[in-house]
């Protein structure tokens, strides 16, 4: 099943249902040197966004292992908005890093963002496509981030 193109800034139930549906709980321990990194630069009151956190498996190791209290996860799927809530309690928010009124909303709220098994998602029909698809959301994550 192939993704359904995006449109930024507008939620569509076929996307959703394919995230619902199609994707896997990656090994977050992958993450073992970011992990490394975040816990030398943040203090007590440090914030974190995982973007497309799934069922919030990243945001719970992220919590074990740099000691941040203060998660978020952005997910295009409510059902794994839900288990993200469930697993670790966090503060959760719908839509997709494409859409620029959920970036506008988020904007510098973050200490830090995590942006893990997104891309391969936002292919595009060429490559053209693909490379901008990929320039965006890394972009749009960065402004989660306070200068």
């Amino acid at each position: 099943m192939a993704l359904p193109e995006a449109s930024a800034g507008v939620r569509d139930a076929g996307t959703e249902a394919y995230f619902d549906t199609w994707t896997p709980e990656y090994d977050a321990a992958r993450l073992a040197p970011a992990a490394e990194w975040i816990r030398r630069l943040a203090d007590g009151d440090s914030t974190l966004v995982d973007v497309g956190c799934g069922s919030g498996n990243v945001l719970a190791y992220l919590r074990e292992a740099t000691g941040l209290r203060r998660l978020s996860g952005i997910d295009v799927s409510p059902r794994y908005l839900e288990q993200a809530r469930e697993r670790i309690g966090c503060e959760t928010h719908q839509g997709s890093i494409l859409d620029a009124g959920l970036v506008d909303e988020l904007g510098g709220r973050f200490d830090f963002a995590a942006l893990g098994a997104v891309l391969h998602h936002l292919v595009g029909r060429t490559r053209r496509a693909s490379r901008e698809r990929a320039r965006l959301p890394l972009a749009n994550a960065g402004s989660h981030v306070r200068p």
